[in-house]
């Protein structure tokens, strides 16, 4: 995970905007804004020829429109008359003060900003007043907008040329002689456009364009420029990106927390339905055989009454007649000997003891039939026989009645 986000642009900006200010006597604004989702570049929006930062903010500002979005930070190109551009010609580890004074005589070093461009073999370098860039960036960041890199003159601008090819911008033209850069300083009305990728930006915003890819693939060749202002905001961005990033995350985390409730909760009390349900069934089949219980200790009482329950232990039947009765059969009924014939006043009570009468009912034929089977293959079975069966319709059980001969 952690090498992911290493490797990603999770941790850093996604949208860059690129920005020319073209210095004179009022400065003039150009801009390119860029998007870099995890390697594919596309241009979101471009213009040219802004009078102030005011309107350059309203163009390229914070969007308030969604929710945890910071200010696209900004890479500053800056040119114009106020930018020199020079070839120095010195080793590549010579010190910048002594290149200040090759490219500027008598310049003194705490007043310019130097940047350096390795040429191939010599250096080509970009200076610039401290005063102007401070003043440009502090206008920037009264204005709300966030620069984090400022690029001198057209050196972002070099990795686009091709090989023994021209450029034309509207304040340079740049020659490419097997990788050895050529800049002239001049004002050009017209040049082509660039396209890249399919995304074609006019001449007049390449710079901007090109100072926004430099922030994602950085030149070897060329020196970055800093100073106490860009490294504070830099830092700041950072942290902004940072807390952006961890709101996200926390909003992403509580919509899956939320989710993960909703579909467990829904889990939960589908389980408890089928629980209940299950319970239900189970509490109605247990009252069915309570009810059946105790109808046949109800019969079998009454046998141990009348005293027909002594040598044929009718309640031994009663219990083998329970065993071997299926789910699907509800006995409604279990006699257990009849009378003979109507009692008399002052009669002895006689019952027909080697017979008994079942009445029920049975969800399936086939198991009806299954269970006289089992009846007749008991020993104290004589023979079992079903004296009526009535069924409505296939859909509801049929009431049967059943007579068993005891053997003698």
């Amino acid at each position: 995970m952690i090498d992911f986000l290493k490797h990603s642009n999770f941790l850093s900006s996604r949208i860059i905007s690129g920005v020319e200010v073209v210095t004179g006597s009022s400065n003039v604004y150009s801009y390119c804004q860029i998007k870099n989702y995890y390697g594919s570049i596309s241009i979101k929006k471009q213009g040219a020829l802004i009078n102030s930062t005011e309107e350059l903010n309203q163009l390229i500002g914070k969007n308030k429109s969604i929710p945890f979005s910071a200010n696209p930070p900004i890479c500053l190109a800056i040119t114009g008359k106020q930018v020199l551009i020079k070839k120095v010609i010195a080793e590549e580890e010579e010190e910048d003060n002594i290149i200040l004074q090759k490219a500027l005589p008598g310049a003194k070093v705490n007043q310019f900003y130097v940047q350096k461009y390795w040429n191939n073999s010599n250096w080509m370098v970009a200076i610039i007043k401290k005063e102007v860039l401070d003043n440009i960036l502090e206008d920037f960041r009264l204005t709300g907008l966030e620069c984090i890199e400022v690029v001198l003159g057209p050196f972002t601008t070099f990795p686009l040329i091709e090989e023994s090819r021209q450029l034309t911008l509207p304040h340079y033209e740049i020659n490419n002689n097997e990788y050895v850069f050529e800049v002239e300083q001049k004002i050009n009305e017209v040049g082509r456009t660039l396209e890249i990728d399919e995304e074609v930006i006019s001449f007049q915003n390449i710079i901007a364009f090109s100072s926004a890819l430099n922030y994602f693939s950085k030149d070897d060749n060329l020196e970055q420029l800093t100073n106490n202002v860009l490294q504070k905001t830099t830092q700041e961005v950072k942290f902004n990106i940072y807390q952006v990033a961890l709101l996200r995350l926390f909003f992403i985390l509580v919509i899956f927390i939320a989710f993960t409730n909703y579909f467990l909760g829904k889990s939960y009390q589908n389980a408890l339905f089928d629980l209940k349900e299950l319970t239900s069934n189970q509490q109605l089949s247990f009252s069915l055989y309570e009810q059946k219980q105790s109808e046949l200790n109800q019969q079998i009482s009454i046998l141990k009454t009348t005293g027909v329950s002594s040598y044929n232990s009718f309640s031994v039947y009663a219990d083998q007649i329970a065993f071997i009765t299926p789910p699907s059969i509800s006995l409604l009924e279990l006699n257990i000997g009849l009378l003979e014939n109507k009692m008399k006043e002052g009669e002895k009570l006689k019952i027909k003891k080697n017979e008994i009468y079942i009445k029920g009912v049975a969800d399936k034929t086939i198991e009806l039939k299954e269970f006289i089977l089992k009846l007749e293959n008991e020993k104290w079975v004589a023979q079992s026989v079903i004296q009526n069966y009535s069924q409505s319709d296939r859909e509801n059980p049929g009431l049967f009645e059943i007579k068993i001969t005891l053997n003698e």
